[in-house]
Parts: structure tokens; sequence; C-alpha cells
């Protein structure tokens, strides 16, 4: 939906004749998403996200964000989880560890 939503906007600039940056307008919002998502991925077939998932210390909040990311909004700026994924997770795994 987001790449739909995304493709659109710039198809439209075109249409009426407007300049489009495809890299900036489309690739760049688009790989933000894909990013956070993959990072969550790897995470799991590295174990750090599993160590996350199966720790005792629950936390609702970042249980809430990082199932928000996983059920799609992987594109949300707002959530620390989705903007800083890779250090977001290694530090969270790290916690879940000790």
């Amino acid at each position: 939906m987001v790449s739909a939503k995304l493709a659109s906007q710039v198809v439209a600039k075109i249409l009426k004749g407007i300049s489009v940056d495809m890299q900036q307008e489309y690739v760049e919002p688009l790989m933000f998403g894909i990013n956070t998502f993959r990072t969550y991925v790897e995470g799991w077939y590295n174990t750090k996200f599993q160590d996350i998932i199966y720790t005792k210390q629950e936390n609702h909040i970042v249980k809430r964000q990082i199932c928000s990311i996983l059920a799609g909004y992987a594109w949300d700026r707002d959530n620390p989880y989705a903007v800083k994924s890779n250090e977001a997770l290694e530090a969270l795994a790290k916690i879940c560890k000790s």
C-alpha cells in the first residue's frame, strides 16, 4: 500500500508536468520501511529478535511499537523502533539477553 501511495503521488506530479526526483520521492521513502522490516526479519534469523520476543522482561510499550512495525507500520517515523531499527534491535537484544 505504501508503495502504491508513493507511486501515485509521483505519477500525479509527472502527469501535471512537475519534475520528479524518483530517488528522493519514491525510492528513499519506500526503502525506509523495507529496511525497517528487514531489520526484524534478519533479527529473527540471527536470533536477536527471538531473544526479545521470548524475554521474561516484558515492556508493553516496546512490544506495542514493535508489533506496530510487524503489522505494516514500518514507515512510522514517530516509532523509535522504526527510525533507528538496527540500533534499537541491537540495544534491546543486549538488554534482554543479560
